[in-house]
């Protein structure tokens, strides 16, 4: 299971995640899964993930299971894995 979810924008501008409620401003990144800041389930992050707002501006935006490491202002670690099997996880338990 996962238990990071980090959104990561990558742009000069501030990204609106709108299915999700969220600002995301420029050249910042957020763990979505922490529960003493955001109220995100991984149902709700995978669908954006997958179909929604996330999706769209995959663009501008990068995502990654773990905290992002630095070196020399370059971002090291990425998505090594889909979450695909915990979305069809998932859709298959709201059926």
């Amino acid at each position: 299971m996962m238990d990071d979810f980090w959104v990561l924008n990558f742009s000069n501008r501030s990204i609106v995640i709108k299915d999700l409620n969220l600002i995301v401003a420029a050249h910042s990144m957020y763990n979505l899964l922490n529960k003493k800041y955001f109220n995100y389930d991984k149902k709700r992050l995978l669908k954006s993930l997958y179909f929604g707002s996330i999706y769209l501006k995959r663009d501008r935006v990068t995502i990654s299971q773990r905290e992002p490491e630095f070196y020399n202002d370059c971002m090291v670690t990425v998505l090594e894995e889909p979450m695909t099997q915990e979305l069809t996880e998932i859709l298959k338990n709201e059926k």
